[in-house]
């Protein structure tokens, strides 16, 4: 996005809100392919708080930016790229990201329940369920910030991961109840209590 920002010395860029509301604008024109539109690009911004639930939003660029405690629940979100996003909290219930582009990113207790994750990419993931006095997983947080996405505290009840690349990922405490998992392949990935009431169809063994 090439409008006002502020910049900050400590992350992602504070961005004008005319600005931003601009660009889903165009976005939402560009998705539906008429005279005009423009692939939103809103890169290394802080959105924290955003409420884009229930939009088309295809192909969009968050690299990088901060959508702790965002609403995206029911978005569209296919090829999006969340490439080192941090999505605390957010709320990606019943979101479609099939084939996003999800690694590196943070969803410390984010709600993925119901979410469509058809081929996303969560490569290098650690998938760690947050446990109730919370202190037992600032090792698993350690690791997060090693490997790449961190999934702490994550609800991905029901989701839909068919063919997502999960593999070398670190899943202790990971709560998968009821999600699909055709043709996940979980090689080299530490499954630890992982709940097994999974569709696991022709996934990857795990050693």
């Amino acid at each position: 996005m090439t409008s006002a920002s502020t910049a900050s010395p400590d992350g992602p860029a504070v961005p004008d809100s005319k600005a931003v509301a601009t660009a889903i604008k165009l976005h939402d024109r560009y998705v539906k392919r008429l005279p005009g539109g423009r692939r939103a690009q809103l890169a290394n911004l802080r959105l924290d708080g955003i409420n884009l639930g229930g939009r088309r939003l295809d192909e969009i660029d968050f690299t990088g930016s901060s959508l702790v405690d965002a609403r995206l629940e029911k978005s569209v979100l296919c090829f999006a790229n969340f490439f080192g996003a941090d999505l605390t909290r957010a709320r990606l219930n019943g979101a479609d990201l099939t084939r996003a582009d999800l690694r590196g990113a943070c969803f410390r207790g984010a709600d993925l329940s119901g979410a469509n994750m058809t081929q996303s990419d969560i490569r290098e993931a650690v998938l760690v369920r947050a446990g109730p006095g919370g202190a037992s997983d600032s090792e698993y947080s350690q690791d997060a910030a090693k490997h790449g996405s961190d999934l702490s505290g994550l609800r991905a009840h029901g989701a839909d991961l068919t063919a997502a690349r999960i593999g070398n990922s670190f899943a202790v405490r990971a709560d998968f109840t009821g999600a699909q998992m055709r043709g996940v392949s979980f090689q080299g990935a530490d499954l630890g209590d992982v709940p097994r009431r999974v569709e696991i169809c022709s996934a990857g063994a795990v050693g």
